[in-house]
């Protein structure tokens, strides 16, 4: 296979800024996390952790012995749930949610923020369970994350093997797409979006491929923090799950 080589790199940085002169992507352009799930140190009350275990009877995922990394979520009872939060401070106890990612800031003149979210996961069940995965506000410990005032989050209900992408904001204008993800037990499906703050548009991606587009409007103006996880619905399911991105752009003409 041919190759085009850039021994001196190949940049996306602005012209005679410093981020021009390394060798590589600019890597200031975005504030980005990722987890690969090597590791997990997630609690539930308020015991310190990088993530918190919150939901309905919630269990700490632990990790599974599997290539790549990953998160094995296994809530017990009939109708229990875990989703996991970031807590953005190992050092304090869970609850102090101080890691936000921002979409339009809401104040005249300020950085609108392009944000991006991505995971990959399967679950036993396809069907008879709850998916919730995305960005959203930080929730109670035994709080229900489908039932979120503001975020941007992909959600399943128990009954159907469609996963919808939901944009809320202050309680009000849910926006689902109607772009049609279809999930299959235990099976591995990579699911993202992208924000895109000058077009006002939320760009859905299912296995790298563009699905289609919602409208931005109901974006929050609140700090959001990443959080994935599922419920059970009439027996114990489990879901895997490989990795967590996310990311928010620190200038607009960072926008496409």
């Amino acid at each position: 296979m041919a190759v085009t080589l850039y021994p001196n790199g190949v940049s996306n940085a602005l012209v005679g800024s410093l981020g021009a002169e390394f060798i590589a992507q600019d890597p200031t352009r975005v504030s980005q996390f990722f987890d690969d799930f090597y590791t997990i140190s997630a609690a539930t009350g308020t015991t310190a952790a990088v993530w918190r275990a919150l939901g309905s009877t919630p269990v700490a995922p632990t990790i599974a012995s599997a290539q790549y990394g990953r998160a094995a979520f296994a809530p017990v009872g009939a109708t229990d749930t875990t989703y996991i939060q970031l807590t953005g401070n190992p050092a304090t106890a869970a609850g102090s949610l101080n890691t936000t990612f921002f979409g339009p800031s809401g104040v005249a003149g300020a950085v609108r923020n392009d944000l991006w979210f991505q995971t990959s996961f399967q679950v036993s069940s396809a069907s008879l369970s709850v998916i919730n995965a995305g960005l959203m506000l930080s929730i109670g410990a035994a709080a229900d994350p489908s039932a979120a005032t503001d975020g941007i989050f992909f959600t399943k209900a128990s009954g159907t093997t469609t996963l919808t992408l939901r944009a809320i904001k202050t309680s009000g204008g849910t926006t689902n797409s109607t772009a049609a993800i279809t999930l299959a037990d235990a099976t591995d499906i990579k699911v993202g979006f992208h924000y895109a703050a000058q077009d006002n548009l939320i760009y859905i991606f299912v296995n790298d491929l563009g699905v289609g587009t919602i409208v931005g409007d109901n974006v929050p103006t609140v700090g959001l923090l990443p959080l994935i996880g599922h419920g059970n619905n009439t027996a114990a399911r489990t879901s895997s799950w490989d990795y967590v991105f996310a990311a928010q752009s620190r200038l607009t003409e960072y926008s496409r």
